[in-house]
């Protein structure tokens, strides 16, 4: 059967030519079509599949060559502790892509535990540079630098913690330590000294008194460490510690101002002390007492309390002395002479010395008398 090239008409008569239109007749078995159609879908049918493989392997050349890829294989030798296979995983991933935060961070904890503090160092300060936010990874970074004695690492990743956790004294306590262990006295000092401030805030007394001290070690010209120390004694009621303190700060300062407040915390410490000995020990009342006065001449309660032990002992001075104890009579008025250089009370206690002075001299006479008679019956 054949059909016009230009209608598709079939032909009738034996001809060349169509008879409808005039164009060539097309000599076609239907045969021949159908090889020609088997043919065309074998060919798209090999094609697809080459396609096809080839994009497989364009896609395995392209996974394989994604630095992600090379990272996370890094990761994997890493947990299986082939550590140099991990490395040559990471610097594959940074042939691709220099910048790649992830497999510096595995470079870094590989050569943490290899213990190689320099190329560990080197990946810390990259990290730093490419800006990797602060994180728990810094905290482990961190223990591992301190572990390793790379105190100063150790404390660029402690503060990089620090700057999520700014209140977090156990990180600041991280820090000061390194500083301390790395020479850097005076930076450790400083911290050491903020703890104690928060510390302090918080009431808690034993362990603010604790890190003043551990400040005071690595940096004792800063004042504000024993001023702190100074009120931390004070909550505490520790007064002769805070004394002995107040006295360091007042011989380091020129300030008139400061001189003042120094004066009144020591003159609040003197009276309370003074008031604790009063029932008990009045010499050590009296001594705290007369301190006061010494920094403020006009306190009204020292005074008070000046002539109340003043009162206490003439009171014991006219108890020995009617018990005829001369001799603690007479150590007692040269106290309060002593005590009370002039006033009421240095004369009361020179006019008690002058009876008690008597009053033994006519017991020694009439003892005196006692013994001659005795010997002259005998």
């Amino acid at each position: 059967m054949s059909f016009c090239e230009g209608c598709l008409q079939e032909k009738k008569k034996e001809s060349n030519f169509c008879q409808s239109c005039g164009c060539k007749l097309a000599e076609e078995k239907v045969t021949e079509v159908s090889e020609k159609r088997n043919k065309i879908v074998h060919f798209i049918t090999r094609a697809l599949e080459i396609l096809f493989f080839l994009s497989i392997i364009a896609l395995w050349i392209l996974y394989t060559r994604n630095p992600d890829w090379e990272v996370n294989k890094a990761k994997e030798e890493f947990k299986r502790k082939n550590y140099q296979r991990a490395i040559n995983y990471c610097e594959k991933a940074l042939n691709l892509r220099s910048d790649n935060k992830e497999a510096h961070e595995v470079l870094l904890n590989i050569y943490l535990v290899l213990r190689d503090n320099k190329n560990a160092r080197e990946e810390l300060n990259i990290l730093l540079k490419l800006g990797v936010p602060g994180n728990e990874n810094y905290m482990t970074w961190g223990d591992g630098f301190h572990e390793c004695k790379d105190y100063s690492s150790a404390a660029k990743c402690y503060e990089k913690v620090l700057e999520t956790k700014p209140e977090e004294l156990e990180i600041l306590k991280k820090i000061a330590e390194c500083y301390k262990n790395s020479w850097q006295k005076q930076k450790a000092g400083e911290i050491y000294l903020n703890i104690g401030n928060s510390y302090l805030e918080t009431q808690k007394f034993e362990e603010a008194e604790k890190y003043f001290k551990y400040a005071l070690e690595l940096n004792n010209q800063n004042l504000h460490i024993r001023e702190g120390l100074s009120i931390c004694y004070i909550k505490k009621k520790d007064y002769p510690e805070a004394i002995k303190v107040l006295k360091e700060i007042k011989n380091k300062i020129n300030d008139k101002n400061k001189l003042e407040d120094i004066n009144k915390q020591l003159v609040e410490c003197y009276l309370i002390l003074g008031n604790q000995y009063i029932s008990h020990n009045t010499d050590e009342a009296t001594t705290y007492f007369k301190k006061a006065l010494t920094l403020d001449k006009g306190n009204v309660l020292a005074k008070d309390n000046l002539n109340k032990c003043g009162d206490i002992y003439l009171k014991n001075i006219k108890y020995y002395l009617e018990k005829e104890n001369y001799k603690s009579g007479k150590l007692l008025c040269q106290k309060v002479m002593k005590f009370f250089p002039e006033g009421e009370y240095l004369e009361k206690a020179k006019n008690y010395l002058k009876i008690i002075e008597k009053k033994e001299k006519d017991k020694k006479k009439k003892t005196s008398h006692s013994e001659e008679y005795i010997i002259i019956r005998r």
